[in-house]
């Protein structure tokens, strides 16, 4: 007389989400090795100015003296 005894874990769904989360990631990593895809590049031979201005008062923006950041509106 053989007798079978098994034992049944029940795994929370949420953990069962994370797991297939990671089987996603993986296949895609293992998959992105097989496709010509080039990494993103943001190069570029343009400067660009970015001023920071009062939302009103168009005119009044920070200023950078000696290297600090002065956001009081100086102008």
């Amino acid at each position: 007389m053989n007798r079978k005894i098994t034992h049944e874990i029940k795994i929370p769904n949420s953990v069962v989400a994370v797991l297939y989360a990671i089987l996603v990631v993986l296949t895609l990593n293992l998959v992105s090795s097989f496709l010509n895809v080039k990494t993103a590049s943001a190069f570029s031979n343009e400067v660009h100015k970015i001023a920071i201005c009062h939302p009103v008062h168009f005119t009044r923006c920070a200023e950078i003296k000696d290297g600090v950041l002065m956001a009081g509106f100086y102008n």
